[in-house]
């Protein structure tokens, strides 16, 4: 889980002092000092927050009788994970306070205090920039340590804004990145505060939205944030990209040991080469550990400090993980998909194919993926599966350039495991996947050696689905389904329809096999397709936006279904006895 808690940004605060107190400050960097999938503390305004006037906008105010909730906070439109479902007729405005820390930010001509402990606060390369990225409607205000930062559509700069104060109109939607640089000096070591007031237009307006995110550049920004890799036990890789080659390393630490021990000394893992899109593997990974890590590039730090948890070892009886596919486009509704992907906590992903809309070229991997999935990709892991629209350009070269996956043979379909689960990707777009291929008898034999008791596949046009649009690929049906179902594969994953659908168990090839269940969860953004509800093996199905949030523990398991704003569009349980299945000769089809 990684919603970040004051403890958890404890923990990345004193990360930087380890770290970086380490290496000389540079020029180089880009700081995410907040992103998406946060929690905030927030009060309705009925009336003005409790205290002096303006006093709620400082970093001294007690906000520990508000609410709290993960953004964009709002209603009405479908797009917001925390709903203010009373708002409409009662109040105007929502006020919203998020804390958060950073190191010691060095600026030209100071440098790091000889002698200073591994207890200080973190010293940062140069910054030269801020920027604040907002998405509102009707209008704001945002203040950073209780000094006025930027306001649209609530009058002049530096007046008084009242609670029921109605703004100018302002749609949702598109993102807006404002450059707060000047007042990069009030950005303090330590702990800060970001605050913000929404304003709607109308006491009835049909909406509001408020979501935030603040970041600090220094002269050479990273072009592309950090993202984990290849996760296996003791193992993780990071890669990132810059826009200068130099040599790049990874600075490391199990985070228990640093806030313990007062580490001054990380382990570092350097590349062997010049490059511009990095890739470190880190080994002797503890299990379900939380690590935190620093990126830099010929020796000068690129990032200040974030944390990932290594996935659990093979002794571990639960796991926890999202999925969801064809979310590859940047729009306010797959940026509502992803808030609520990232409120489930969840640290492992499905992505179930067509994740770079329209044709998977690089710069569109860049933007509808990257950049839009940038807060779950830093501390998460994303295991993904090819779409039709990644095999568009070279048969999903920039898909296989991009991503660091683990191999079957081949990137295209892999396998890994994960606490108590073997998951399995398949390629259905580019990979030849009929009796007799190689892919077929790869899942074969990887099915028939694992022993994990729970199993899962991932594909993105699949079995089974009751869709108007593309429905069931009956190729893979005839191919896979019988492996799935002789080897006791719990629960197989598609996207592909635009939607969700959940299947009956499903036992269609082998009598004395074991029923599967089959999910569609096409709903990550993209335009949604109608949906038949009759076919036999539909339990439940809907032409929606959502996530599938899955919880395993022991021998039970947990499905739900969830809309961007927190309504449940189905839930599902079972259990089951954790003997591994009996598995038929590979020759007995």
């Amino acid at each position: 889980m990684f919603n970040q808690s004051g403890f958890a940004s404890s923990i990345l605060l004193t990360m930087s002092a380890v770290f970086l107190l380490t290496i000389s400050p540079l020029n180089a960097q880009q700081v995410q000092l907040m992103g998406d999938g946060e929690l905030w503390s927030f009060f309705r305004g009925i009336t003005e927050p409790p205290g002096s006037p303006g006093a709620w906008r400082g970093p001294g105010y007690d906000d520990s009788a508000w609410a709290s909730g993960v953004p964009p906070l709002g209603y009405g439109d479908g797009d917001d994970v925390t709903l203010l479902s009373e708002m409409r007729g009662m109040y105007s405005s929502v006020y919203a306070r998020r804390r958060f820390f950073a190191g010691a930010l060095l600026r030209e001509g100071t440098a790091i205090a000889s002698g200073a402990s591994a207890c200080a606060p973190g010293a940062l390369p140069v910054l030269d920039h801020l920027w604040l990225t907002v998405d509102y409607d009707d209008g704001f205000v945002a203040y950073l340590n209780g000094v006025e930062v930027a306001r649209r559509g609530l009058g002049e700069q530096g007046t008084f804004v009242p609670h029921d104060a109605l703004a100018s109109d302002h749609e949702a939607g598109a993102l807006e990145r404002i450059d707060i640089t000047p007042f990069l000096k009030f950005l303090k070591p330590g702990e800060n505060v970001l605050a913000l007031q929404g304003h709607n237009s109308s006491l009835f307006s049909s909406d509001l939205t408020l979501t935030a995110t603040l970041q600090a550049t220094g002269p050479i920004e990273l072009t592309r944030y950090p993202y984990l890799q290849r996760p296996a036990e003791g193992e993780v890789t990071i890669a990132w990209k810059t826009a200068a080659p130099g040599v790049g390393s990874v600075l490391y630490n199990a985070v228990g040991a640093v806030m313990g021990g007062g580490l001054l000394s990380p382990r570092v893992v350097s590349e062997p080469a010049p490059a511009t899109l990095h890739v470190v593997e880190l080994s002797g990974l503890e299990p379900d550990t939380l690590y935190g890590y620093v990126v830099a590039m010929d020796g000068k730090p690129l990032t200040g400090g974030d944390v990932f948890r290594t996935l659990g070892g093979s002794a571990s009886e639960s796991i926890s993980f999202n999925a969801v596919g064809d979310s590859g486009v940047d729009t306010g509704l797959t940026r509502a998909v992803r808030s609520r992907w990232l409120a489930t906590g969840a640290t492992l992903g499905l992505r179930l194919g067509d994740l770079a809309y329209d044709s998977g070229t690089d710069q569109e991997f860049q933007d509808h993926y990257f950049a839009v999935y940038r807060d779950f990709l830093r501390r998460g892991f994303d295991m993904t599966t090819i779409g039709n629209h990644e095999s568009y350009t070279n048969a999903a070269q920039p898909y296989l350039d991009n991503l660091f996956l683990p191999s079957g043979g081949t990137e295209r379909y892999y396998a890994f495991e994960a606490g108590p689960a073997l998951f399995i990707s398949l390629d259905v777009e580019t990979s030849d996947y009929g009796p007799g291929s190689t892919q077929r008898d790869w899942l074969e034999k990887t099915l028939a050696a694992s022993a994990r008791p729970w199993k899962f596949a991932f594909m993105h046009d699949g079995p089974y689905s009751c869709s108007l649009v593309h429905g069931s690929n009956f190729a893979a049906r005839e191919s896979f389904s019988p492996l799935f179902e002789r080897y006791g594969i719990d629960v197989v994953f598609a996207g592909h329809d635009h939607g969700y659908e959940r299947s009956r168990p499903v036992l269609d090839f082998m009598p004395e096999g074991k029923p599967v269940r089959y999910i569609v969860s096409g709903g990550g953004g993209r335009s949604l397709y109608p949906w038949r509800t009759d076919c036999p093996w539909t339990a439940v199905a809907a032409s929606t936006d959502e996530i599938v949030n899955v919880s395993v523990n022991g021998p039970c398991l947990t499905l739900r279904a969830i809309r961007p704003d927190g309504s449940m569009v189905d839930a599902d349980s079972f259990c089951k006895p954790l003997v591994p299945p009996a598995s038929s000769p590979p020759d007995a089809d």
